[in-house]
């Protein structure tokens, strides 16, 4: 079994609890361009960290939150 950094872990569940928190007001909040935009641009810089890092486990949960700002920010458009 793989032991993973527990860096890895903490980054993993804070993920899993910003992509959840997040779901529940995709449907209820116009938001901003420049909030979306920033944000999307800030976890894409995370993933690439994370993966160079090999935070496998931080990588797969910030996916989750980053699929959910880039779609905020296609519907913002």
């Amino acid at each position: 079994m793989k032991k993973f950094k527990w860096q890895d872990i903490a980054f993993m569940i804070g993920g899993f609890i910003f992509a959840l928190s997040l779901v529940a007001i995709l449907n209820d909040v116009q938001m901003s361009v420049v909030t979306t935009l920033s944000t999307v641009l800030v976890l894409t810089v995370f993933l690439i960290c994370y993966a160079s890092m090999k935070f496998w486990l931080a990588f797969t949960s910030t996916i989750l939150t980053a699929a959910a700002w880039y779609w905020l920010f296609f519907m913002s458009l």
